[in-house]
């Protein structure tokens, strides 16, 4: 398990920076979703300076930019529904 900024696993991070507004089901998951996408966003990245590092060819450089570009647009898409979500509802409605 890798370390992540102050010692803390990314797995633990992960937990615990997309809890949501407790009790809501939705925020959680949307927030897991962008989570998801943000990951998928940095795998890509890395896959596409790996992908020029090795001086691979020019398709396959242009796929894993393909990939990238693809992955950043599901991750502002997901950072919209989490934005869109936490302004659709009043947070004290859920509270318990």
């Amino acid at each position: 398990m890798s370390l992540g900024a102050r010692g803390v696993s990314n797995r633990n991070m992960r937990i615990t920076a997309f809890v949501g507004v407790p009790g809501c089901s939705e925020c959680n998951g949307i927030r897991r979703g962008y989570a998801n996408a943000t990951i998928a966003h940095v795998q890509a990245e890395d896959t596409l300076k790996m992908t020029i590092l090795k001086q691979d060819t020019e398709d396959a450089i242009e796929k894993a930019t393909e990939g990238v570009a693809v992955a950043l647009e599901q991750r502002y898409d997901a950072r919209e529904a989490v934005h869109e979500h936490e302004a659709s509802h009043d947070h004290q409605d859920h509270a318990q």
